[in-house]
């Protein structure tokens, strides 16, 4: 699996995937294109074989990094491509430097927590946000980077 940037070519694709996947439209579809420009977000393809598989949307604040998407597209879940893309992820944005990555979770989204706690996420708190309850997990990054790039 590759992680790549997206470019304003890929917003059709990328767009679709997400309205595809309306459980991941917790951020508004509106503000990709001025997403693309910002140095605050990074924008990414999830690309397995050539093919794309998903989609994730991080976040810059001071020393930490927020995940606010990470999109598998639903014909393909369950083949380990979430957590294969979450761990790229986590080592691409450790040797970005960033203290600590959180995320915040539908609470009732078993499958997203018991990814996100399998890579050593830890619960930090719970919030109410737009009529949901979300709980906040977090990963310090605290001995150096250990990565491996197919």
């Amino acid at each position: 699996m590759k992680l790549l940037p997206v470019k304003k070519k890929n917003l059709f694709e990328i767009t679709r995937l997400l309205e595809q996947n309306r459980e991941a439209l917790g951020f508004s579809l509106l503000p990709l294109r001025e997403k693309l420009t910002s140095p605050s977000f990074m924008l990414l393809r999830l690309v397995e074989k050539g093919n794309l598989v998903g989609f994730t949307e991080v976040e810059a604040i001071e020393s930490r990094a927020r995940i606010n998407c990470l999109v598998i597209a639903k014909n393909l879940r369950g083949a380990g491509l979430g957590g294969k893309a979450l761990e790229l992820l986590l080592c691409l944005l450790k040797e970005m430097g960033f203290e600590y990555v959180s995320v915040f979770v539908n609470a009732e989204n078993r499958t997203a927590k018991k990814l996100y706690e399998k890579t050593g996420f830890c619960f930090v708190g719970l919030w109410q946000g737009k009529g949901i309850e979300v709980e906040e997990l977090r990963k310090e990054f605290c001995e150096p980077p250990l990565c491996v790039y197919s």
